[in-house]
């Protein structure tokens, strides 16, 4: 009996030790959160992160919503394709370079799974590395069970959060996520996945999810956490005021619910009655209880209102009201004609008035109008409210300096045909016909920062004296304007669309083409001017366009009787394509070919009345993205056709090909290109830092997701990254054109750098003939061009030194 007894007390100290070691090995894998509460339990602390979840967070270092966007869909998983939930972050972590593409045996992504503690390692190796974090700090936040841990062993979500928030603050200012506090004021109804929040943005929430219970302390338990898991449920967010992770426009996941009172600033109350206040914020019309009733009733009013518990406990009403001829347009200040410069409020709206109800953005008050009230407070515009429908009149036309070198002058010297006068904010002074006056920036005349010069009779035109044109000196029509920056002063000529199209039509086109091409020109040049002015592209500078060719040529040749008519018999027309007016790009002369808008702009998409053709009568469809076959094209003038099934090259006659600029030729020295390219590289990059990429690595490769951001050319790799100078240029070789030939992608080496040089404008301007001249057709030549003729060319090397 005793030896049965020792058996049975074995054995059960055998069934005890297993019994502890399945509870040991729970606690590591659910963590210390297992053995809280019943209502802990129930919470996020013993929840896996799926893959899914992991990816989509991580991609958040690399790209927001509109990054995603402009990627190539390259995932190679099978059960993963390009509109399943999730792709686009998988597809972003593949860009980005964090995880291999297709990389599992069977090629399954397996999204829904959860992820292990060394799928988990290896992305955070990846992305330490590729942002060059130190791995060693981030570690110090890492669990205690990470040094026991086995590497299929799943992650814990309350493991990865509070490494992800490490990462985050170790990257603070590299990536597009912030943490802030938004008051949800409603959502769209027809998507509902769209919370508008107090700030006038927009936030999606396709994938949001809520994380109070991480961010809450082990002692604490949840205080009224919103059970959130999917977009369903993002109505139950209106009327929160919560601590969120944001991706731009993205909700990333609730932090925790502020319990405090929230100011909404500079809100339009639409009417205050009683206890109720229906105000109009981020789109949305909401009417809120007040905690006592309204003093007085009142209607159409901005201002502050606090709100505690989803009631109206404050109110203050801001009731300065200005209108005035808006000026300039800047980012933190708007210019208002007899009021000078105003700066902005931290909160500053912009709320349409007519029509549907809107929140507007701050280009959309046009400069040279003014059907804006602005309410002001202790001298800050808080809110415009546009009132009226803008009645395109008056277009602002931005002079550049001589030879279209700038647009900032250094001094300037005018006068007028007819008696005019002088506004400087201080006192308005008369002067006599053709009397002369010149300013600087130290000018007395420029006391208070601009000054307005104003013909007295209809016709009258004002003189600027040291900007030189073809036709010599240019005398404008309107108004002038004056002001100061602190790089030189700005000069804007204000006049009617119409009147601005007298001297665009003779500037962009010869008057000896005849009346039928002049009109067609000038309903071409008012469409182009139309959208321009709507673009609002130079309100920084009180402007709608310049006159050079960035714009339209303008006031360059002198208008005439000629162009005066084909505007006048055309007054009023423009192109339009479903009841919108198009964009009427055109140019003075072609190589034979016309290029598509998406080869020529950035960002461009393509639009059907912009696809590029062979210029002939004949219905010809060519592809001059080969090398050789445009080279043949430029050289002699012959394409390569299929006629009864054989191809054939053959020559053909394009409609410019008797213009002087049809064909041209330039021969730049070493030095000489070499100097114009170091001189605006860094132009170029800063003003798009994805078009200009650098030679980073002399590793070849075939794949560019193996380096986050890299470009595989000729298996080297380029990345944007600051860059200034090439040194001396060693060779150029074009790497990408266009069907039409335009060349997209130009690969320049130096003896310090290599460069990839994307998009025409770029290309032309790195390579400008400055100091060289241009070879036309006929042998004449032209000289100081700032940009190259255009990037329909060849290149041929020479000498050593040219």
């Amino acid at each position: 009996m005793q030896k049965k007894d020792w058996i049975k007390k074995l054995i059960l100290a055998g069934i005890c030790v297993v019994i502890f070691i399945i509870l040991l090995f729970r606690n590591i894998l659910g963590g210390a959160g297992d053995n809280d509460s019943g209502e802990r339990s129930k919470s996020l602390y013993g929840e896996r992160i799926t893959r899914a979840e992991a990816i989509r967070l991580f991609s958040y270092l690399f790209y927001d919503s509109e990054g995603r966007k402009g990627l190539s869909f390259l995932s190679e998983y099978t059960d993963v394709s390009a509109k399943d939930e999730y792709s686009e972050y998988l597809n972003a972590a593949i860009n980005a370079g964090f995880i291999s593409n297709g990389a599992n045996e069977d090629k399954k992504a397996r999204l829904s799974e959860n992820i292990t503690c060394g799928e988990f390692r290896d992305m955070l190796f990846t992305i330490t590395d590729l942002y060059e974090m130190d791995y060693n700090k981030l570690k110090k936040t890492f669990p205690e069970r990470f040094s026991t841990v086995r590497e299929k062993d799943e992650l814990l979500l309350s493991e990865f959060i509070p490494i992800y928030e490490s990462m985050i603050s170790m990257l603070k200012g590299k990536t597009k996520l912030s943490s802030r506090e938004l008051y949800f004021i409603g959502s769209l109804p027809e998507t509902g996945e769209v919370l508008l929040a107090q700030d006038g943005n927009q936030y999606h929430t396709t994938y949001f999810r809520n994380y109070e219970d991480l961010f809450q302390s082990e002692q604490e338990s949840p205080k009224g956490a919103i059970p959130f898991r999917g977009k369903e449920d993002s109505e139950e967010y209106v009327g929160k005021y919560l601590s969120v992770l944001t991706c731009s426009n993205e909700l990333a996941y609730v932090k925790s619910q502020i319990d405090k009172p929230v100011v909404l600033k500079n809100v339009y109350m639409i009417e205050g009655k009683d206890k109720e206040i229906k105000i109009f914020l981020s789109g949305i019309t909401r009417t809120f209880e007040t905690s006592l009733t309204l003093s007085d009733s009142f209607t159409e009013k901005v201002g502050d209102i606090t709100l505690t518990n989803g009631m109206i406990t404050g109110v203050i009403i801001k009731p300065d009201i200005i209108r005035g001829k808006v000026l300039v347009i800047g980012k933190k200040e708007i210019e208002v004609e007899g009021y000078g410069v105003l700066p902005l409020d931290e909160d500053y709206r912009i709320y349409k008035l007519f029509g549907e109800m809107e929140m507007e953005k701050t280009n959309n008050i046009l400069v040279g109008y003014s059907v804006t009230d602005f309410v002001v407070s202790e001298g800050k515009i808080c809110a415009a409210l546009i009132r009226d429908q803008i009645k395109a009149e008056n277009i602002r036309v931005l002079i550049n300096t001589s030879n279209y070198q700038s647009i900032y002058h250094e001094s300037l010297s005018f006068t007028v045909d007819c008696p005019f006068t002088v506004d400087n904010g201080e006192e308005t002074v008369r002067y006599d016909k053709d009397e002369e006056i010149t300013v600087s920036k130290d000018s007395k005349l420029m006391v208070k920062g601009r000054i307005k010069i104003t013909p007295l009779e209809e016709h009258g035109k004002v003189a600027l004296l040291n900007v030189k044109r073809n036709l010599g000196v240019p005398r404008y029509r309107g108004t002038v304007e004056i002001s100061t920056n602190e790089k030189g002063l700005i000069v804007i000529n204000e006049l009617s669309i119409e009147e601005y199209l007298y001297a665009v039509v003779p500037s962009e086109m010869p008057v000896s083409y005849g009346n039928v091409a002049l009109k067609v020109q000038a309903v071409c040049a008012r469409s182009y001017a139309f959208n321009q002015l709507y673009a609002n592209k130079y309100s920084a500078y009180g402007a709608h366009v310049d006159d050079s060719v960035s714009c339209q040529v303008y006031n360059n040749v002198a208008e005439n009787e000629a162009s005066i008519m084909a505007v006048k018999d055309t007054y009023g027309k423009v192109l339009t394509q479903g009841g919108k007016v198009i964009t009427a790009y055109y140019f003075s002369t072609s190589c034979g070919h016309t290029a598509s808008i998406e080869d020529v702009w950035q960002d461009a998409k393509p639009t059907k009345y912009l696809t590029g053709n062979l210029q002939t009568d004949e219905n010809i469809t060519v592809d001059f993205s080969n090398e050789e076959v445009f080279r043949n094209f430029l050289a002699k003038d012959t394409v390569a056709v299929i006629a009864e099934g054989t191809k054939k090259v053959e020559p053909v006659a394009t409609y410019d090909s008797g213009f002087l600029m049809y064909r041209w030729n330039v021969t730049m020295d070493t030095a000489t290109l070499s100097k114009q390219i170091n001189t605006y590289l860094a132009d170029c990059y800063n003003s798009n830092k994805t078009s200009i990429l650098t030679y980073v690595t002399s590793q070849e490769l075939n794949d560019a997701t193996e380096i986050p951001g890299a470009t595989i050319v000729e298996g080297k790799v380029f990345k944007s990254i600051p860059v200034s100078k090439v040194g001396t240029v060693t060779d150029m070789k074009v790497i990408t054109r266009g069907t039409s030939g335009i060349i997209k992608e130009l690969l320049i080496k130096g003896t310090e750098n290599t460069v990839l040089v994307r998009y025409q404008t770029n290309i032309r301007k790195l390579l400008a003939p400055v100091a060289t001249e241009v070879v036309r057709l006929d042998g004449s030549t032209v000289n100081g061009m700032s940009l190259l003729p255009s990037a329909f060319f060849v290149i041929d090397k020479g000498s050593k030194d040219s």
